[in-house]
C-alpha cells in the first residue's frame, strides 16, 4: 500500500486556469467553422483571464469551498476486495489531505463491469455471464458495502460517493450512492439510460444535495446521452456534478463539454486496469474540471487520487453569478465546436483511409 503514495495528485491551491485544454488537436475543413472557433476561442482567453484572477483573489480572501477527491482503482472480480480497498483507499486520502469533504469512487464499484470467460466469446454469451454476475455480487442499500463505508465516513467526517450493483426487490440498477459524514444514505442514484442490458433502468428524477452549502447532482456515464436529463441539470445551478464512470472510451473532451453545460465544476472518477472483453482494458482517464470546461487537474494509466478545491459559486454575488453564466454559455459553445471538429476529423480520417 506504501507505494501508492506517490500517487496523490493535489491540486488543493487551485491552479491558475491557463494550463487550458490538453491533446485538443482538430483539424477543421470549413472556413466558417473555423473562423466561428477562432472568435469564440479569443472570448474564452479573455473570460479565462479575467475568471483566473477573481478565483485566485477569492481563494485567498475566503471564498466558500468544497474540498473533494476523486479516486482511480484497478477494480477486482471480488466485491470484498473491492469494499476493504474502497475503506483504506478513503483513510489514505484523508490521512493525506485532511481537508478532504467529499470523496468519489467510480461507476460500479464493487466489480468487474463485464464478465466473460475469455477473448472470442459471442456478446451475448457475455451479456448472459455479465448479468449471471451481477446478480451474484448485488446489495442492498442499506448492505454490507454501505455499511462500511458509512462507518468510515462518520469516523473521518466525509461525504463517500461510490458506485455499486443494487438489488431492490427483484431488480437490480447501476446504482451511485452518497453516504453523509453522520453514516447516513443520503442518496441513491440509478443509472436511467443504460448502456448494457445487465440492469434494470432507473425513473427517478435528479436530485440536487447540500453538502457543506454547495449544490451537488450526480449522474452516471451514458445518463449523459439524456438531452433532457443534462437540461434539468444545467436549470438546477449545481457548484459540483459527480459524473461517474466506467467507460474505457470516453475522452476528456466530452467531460469538458458536459461541465460547460451545466455551468459548474464536474469530477468523473473512472476505472484502470483489465477485465474481459468487450471492456478489455480500462485507461484511468480521471479529470476534474471547471465551469468553462477547462482541465483543473487529470490522470490516466494508474490507481490515483485527484484533489481540488471548488468554490461554492451559488453563494456568490448576483453579479458574479452573472459574469459566471456569460462566461460558460460562451465556453460550451467553443466545447460544441471542438467536439464536434474532433468528430468531423475522425470521420475524414475514416473515409481517406479506406481502399
Amino acid at each position: 500500500m506504501e507505494d501508492d503514495q506517490d500517487n496523490i495528485i493535489l491540486f488543493w491551491e487551485r491552479e491558475p486556469h491557463d494550463r487550458g485544454t490538453k491533446g485538443v488537436a482538430c483539424t477543421v475543413t470549413s472556413n466558417t467553422l473555423a473562423l466561428w472557433t477562432a472568435l469564440l476561442a479569443i472570448g474564452v482567453s479573455c473570460l479565462g483571464v479575467k475568471g483566473a484572477a477573481v478565483d485566485r483573489e477569492n481563494g485567498s480572501s475566503g471564498d466558500p469551498v468544497l474540498n473533494v477527491a476523486a479516486i482511480t482503482l484497478d477494480y477486482a472480480e471480488d466485491p470484498n476486495v473491492n469494499r476493504q480497498r474502497m475503506v483504506e483507499w478513503t483513510r489514505r486520502v484523508v490521512e493525506q489531505v485532511p481537508e478532504t469533504r467529499l470523496i468519489a469512487f467510480g461507476e460500479t464499484a464493487l466489480g468487474w463491469y463485464w464478465h466473460g470467460e475469455a477473448r472470442g466469446v459471442p456478446f451475448d454469451e457475455i451479456v448472459r455471464q455479465s448479468t449471471e454476475y451481477h446478480h451474484r455480487i448485488a446489495e442492498t442499500v442499506p448492505g454490507p458495502t454501505s455499511e462500511a463505508l458509512a462507518a468510515v465516513a462518520q469516523e473521518l467526517g466525509v461525504y463517500i460517493s461510490f458506485g455499486l450493483t443494487e438489488r431492490k426487490g427483484d431488480q437490480i440498477y447501476n446504482s451511485q450512492a452518497l453516504l453523509s459524514p453522520k453514516g447516513e444514505v443520503v442518496d441513491v442514484w440509478r443509472k436511467t439510460r443504460l448502456a448494457a442490458p445487465m440492469f434494470s433502468a432507473g425513473s427517478d428524477p435528479i436530485r440536487v444535495h447540500e453538502i457543506d452549502g454547495a449544490r451537488v447532482v450526480t449522474l452516471i456515464c451514458s445518463d449523459a446521452q439524456s438531452l433532457s436529463l443534462l437540461f434539468d441539470i444545467r436549470r438546477l445551478r449545481p457548484d459540483l456534478v459527480i459524473h461517474s464512470l466506467c467507460d474505457p472510451k470516453r475522452t476528456t473532451e466530452y467531460t469538458q463539454m458536459f461541465s460547460a453545460l451545466f455551468r459548474s465544476y464536474l469530477v468523473a472518477p473512472n476505472r484502470v486496469g483489465g477485465e474481459p472483453e468487450p471492456a478489455d482494458r480500462y485507461p484511468g482517464r480521471t479529470c476534474i474540471c471547471d465551469p468553462l470546461g477547462r482541465i483543473v487537474t487529470a490522470s490516466i494509466g494508474e490507481e490515483s487520487v485527484l484533489a481540488c478545491s471548488i468554490p461554492i459559486r451559488s453563494q456568490r454575488s448576483l453579479a458574479r453569478q452573472v459574469f459566471d453564466r456569460l462566461s460558460s454559455n460562451l465556453a460550451l459553445g467553443w466545447r460544441i465546436l471542438v467536439t464536434s471538429a474532433m468528430h468531423i476529423r475522425q470521420g475524414l480520417e475514416k473515409l481517406l483511409a479506406r481502399p
